[in-house]
Formats: structure tokens, sequence, C-alpha cells
């Protein structure tokens, strides 16, 4: 099986992403793996050492830098660059995973449950969740051929604040009027992590969608990328397959805590998330790794 890994670098990350992706290279034992991810500008050039990792452990790896840190508002930026470098390649993969950093694999076999239930090219993998109200309202809102949008500050990072001039459709119109118009009724998979077919990456490509992000011309939804890429698939007639439904132990995978450890190991999810780079948290992972059998073998 051939596995392409998309995922996001920050500065903080500069510990748990070894983690994340150790974890990952496990329990996908067997499987070719490259990986693609961006770094957010980050001062110690965290991608490089990456890079170094990788190549240690024998894995592809494609990094795709900023200069300047962008945070978190520039997560779709990030993910259509990645997806379209995905597209690019001449080397066809099974399965796209994206997952975040923060997420970390606890059980071993991720790999061949992807292999047995993950075997549709055009499909689209994950835990679907509803949109906000207030998201909801502003994917509408943005949909008017003008309205409000997000301030823009002078390094070129989104903002929180909003303002009434925005004067053109946003970039993704014509995506959302085509995801609504074939079924796309505000869920959307949980971004920490979810599987692409194979084949989605060529069709975005194909149909334009990849080619049409411009940040001049944004709305209210603007970090939302698995809202972005939800809608992507939906408007190409992707199809969503539930993975809570194959496997219940998935609607979990965006809750961790300590009543992880009070769990059956076999009962847990391949993926908690989230486990971010701070004190408490770095407690639970490293009580984690001691006690989880996945982490012993």
């Amino acid at each position: 099986m051939r596995l392409a890994i998309m995922t996001f670098v920050y500065e903080a990350d500069r510990n748990i992403a070894f983690d994340l992706l150790d974890s990952l290279l496990r329990s996908c034992s067997g499987a070719e793996i490259d990986l693609y991810f961006t770094d957010d500008g980050s001062p110690s050039n965290l991608g490089r050492k990456i890079l170094s990792w990788c190549d240690d452990v024998g894995i592809k790896a494609t990094c795709l830098r900023d200069e300047e840190t962008i945070g978190f508002r520039g997560a779709v930026y990030r993910t259509v660059r990645l997806l379209k470098t995905i597209a690019d390649q001449d080397k066809s993969y099974d399965l796209i995973i994206r997952i975040d950093t923060d997420a970390l694999v606890i059980r071993p076999g991720l790999g061949d449950l992807m292999q047995h239930t993950c075997n549709d090219r055009f499909a689209l993998y994950g835990v679907l969740q509803d949109m906000r109200r207030k998201d909801r309202l502003g994917f509408i809102l943005d949909l008017l051929p003008f309205g409000l949008k997000r301030r823009i500050d002078r390094s070129g990072r989104i903002g929180r604040s909003y303002t009434l001039s925005r004067y053109r459709p946003v970039w993704w119109w014509r995506i959302g009027i085509m995801g609504l118009l074939r079924g796309f009724r505000f869920k959307f998979v949980q971004g920490s992590c979810y599987f692409l077919g194979g084949g989605v990456p060529k069709k975005l490509k194909m149909l334009g969608y990849l080619d049409c992000f411009n940040q001049k011309r944004i709305g209210l939804i603007t970090s939302e990328e698995d809202v972005i890429v939800s809608l992507m698939c939906s408007a190409a007639g992707i199809r969503v397959q539930e993975m809570d439904c194959t496997d219940p132990s998935w609607k979990d995978v965006n809750s961790i805590g300590d009543e992880v450890l009070s769990r059956d190991p076999a009962l847990l999810p391949y993926v908690i998330h989230p486990l971010k780079a701070t004190p408490e948290h770095e407690e639970l992972r490293e009580k984690i790794k001691r006690t989880l059998p996945f982490f012993k073998e």
C-alpha cells in the first residue's frame, strides 16, 4: 500500500511532531510512505530537521516552507498547496492521510485497517461533524457577491476581526454553490485526522479546485480547511465514508484526557487528539507511552 501523509508543522511542534510521525510509521509498518508537510516559518527551521529524520528512517519527504509565519489562519492555503503538490506527482497513492501534529497514533494496525476499509480511490473518510450555527451563517454570507471579510494585517496574516469591505465573490463561491447542489449540508470531516482516496487530489486539480485559491478574495470562512476539503469533495461528487460507522471507536478521535488510560486499549481509537505542546499534555503523553502496549512493542 502506498500512503501519502499530509501535515503542518510549527515552531511549537518541534518535539511532538516526531512523536506523531514515529507512531504513524509504527502503526503502518509495511506500507510505502511519503511525507508532505508545510513549515510555518519556524525560526529553528523545523522542516529541515524533519527532512533529516525522514532520511534516517528511509521515507521520502517534501517540505513546503513559508519564510514568515502565517499562523492557523493559513490552514486552507497550506492544505491546497499540499494537495496540489501530491496531485502533481507521477506516483499514485492508495490513500492520503491528513493528520495534525498534535495527534498521536496509539494502536497497531492502522495501515491494515485502511487497506481493508478505505479501498475507494475517490472517497473521503473521516468522522462527520456539524458546522456551528455562526459558521453556517458565515458560509451563507460568503456565497453572496459582496459582504463581510476577515481583516488582513500588514504581514499578510488573516485576523479574527472583520470588515464590510468585500466587493467580489470569495474564491471558493463556485465550489460552494456546486457543493450545495450536490448535497453538502453543513457537515464536514473532523480535521484532526481524515483520509482521502488516492485519486482525490488529481480529481480536485482536474476540476480546477486547487488553482482558484486567492487570499485576497476571502470572506468569513477562511481557516476551516476541513470544511473546505469536505466542500470540495462534495462539489466533485466524491462520497464521504464515515469511519465511526466502520469502527465505533473513531467517534472519539478528537477527544483526549486522563480517562483514555482507564479504557480497554482494544476499544480506544487508533488516533487521539489533541496532545498539545503544553506541560500538562506532555505529562499525559509520556504516561500514555509508558502505559499502552503499542509503545512497548
